[in-house]
């Protein structure tokens, strides 16, 4: 029975090296840190240190894919949809919806954020003092 309970915890340590999710915790666990991890890195263990790199690309290729394009679509769509209609009321009743259109000619920053590269220049937090998910 203990060889086969060895075994099965086997199978499951396997599934759990094979998986990235426990990396990408650790690299936006706000104690922990991509940098953190780097610096737990012995500085002969290349391996390791190229295996995290590519974890962390992995994860950013995520975010652009699944994340990011969500909210630059958001952040397009509401301001033109909020600065460009009004709707009035006047004595109990509704006027037409009034269309504002200078909005068009609003001065809009055009600044690409990458959030997650900003997310990684964040300095380490103490890890005694912060609860990551207070934080997040």
């Amino acid at each position: 029975a203990l060889i086969n309970a060895h075994r099965k915890l086997s199978d499951y340590f396997f599934k759990i090296d094979d998986s990235p999710y426990y990396v990408w915790a650790s690299i936006l666990d706000p104690c922990i840190t991509y940098k953190g991890l780097c610096d737990d890195c012995a500085a002969d263990d290349e391996s390791t240190r190229s295996q995290i790199d590519s974890l962390k690309n992995n994860l950013h290729v995520l975010y652009k894919a699944d994340y990011a394009t969500t909210v630059a679509q958001d952040r397009a769509l509401s301001p033109s949809a909020s600065m460009g209609r009004h709707a009035d009321v006047l004595d109990g009743r509704k006027s037409p919806s009034k269309v504002n259109f200078t909005v068009r000619y609003k001065k809009r920053s055009n600044l690409s954020v990458d959030e997650f590269e900003e997310y990684l220049k964040l300095p380490q937090e103490d890890f005694d003092l912060c609860d990551p998910i207070q934080w997040w």
